[in-house]
């Protein structure tokens, strides 16, 4: 402990030795500074926020997210929508047009959803929040979908019995180890800048 002399009241403060900043007095309430930071931890301080605010300004980070979202939301929609729509054109042209309706409507469904999965990438490389939390629950989804659908998808017939239709041996569908990783290591890179403080701070 020190012991100082109030500059206003002149009656004495008992302070820890290493205090330092504004301080009130317990007498006359007067507030006075007491003590000094040392210069070595004033530049370091002013060092770490140096590097902490150019990493902040640097966009390259969510501009590389963003372009990785866009791209492959934008890929998903159109391969999964492609099929559905030419299928539907074709059964239009047979005189089925209920069944060739919905397709060419689930196509356009598929479409529309690779056409916002590239708005949000548009949005994470702009520095919007709610585009990269929207992404991050999208690649949770998309990540818990492919191993839901392999846990309850059913087993392949490997070999049937010519005479009965039977089938006589099975196979387990392969894990979609692909689809897994993909989506897996988007959701962990999108996770990283939205609960990094670092990479958190670059959207608002």
């Amino acid at each position: 402990m020190v012991l100082i002399e109030c500059p206003h009241c002149e009656e004495h403060i008992e302070l820890e030795d290493d205090a330092v900043g504004l301080f009130s007095c317990p007498h006359c309430e007067g507030e006075f500074e007491w003590g000094e930071e040392t210069p070595s931890s004033n530049v370091m301080n002013e060092y770490a926020s140096m590097s902490h605010d150019h990493f902040l300004s640097h966009p390259a980070t969510r501009i590389t997210v963003g372009s990785t979202v866009a791209t492959v939301f934008g890929a998903m929609g159109i391969f999964t929508g492609i099929l559905p729509l030419l299928g539907g054109l074709f059964f239009s042209e047979l005189g089925l047009g209920s069944l060739g309706g919905f397709l060419i409507l689930t196509g356009l469904f598929f479409f529309a959803i690779g056409g916002f999965g590239i708005f949000v990438g548009v949005k994470i490389a702009q520095g919007k929040l709610w585009a990269l939390v929207t992404s991050f629950v999208l690649s949770v989804l998309l990540t818990l979908i492919q191993i839901v659908g392999w846990l309850f998808s059913e087993d392949g017939c490997a070999e049937y019995d010519f005479w009965t239709g039977e089938c006589v041996e099975t196979y387990s569908a392969p894990f979609p180890i692909l689809g897994f990783l993909l989506f897996v290591t988007l959701a962990g890179s999108i996770g990283t800048l939205l609960f990094h403080p670092a990479g958190r701070y670059q959207f608002d």
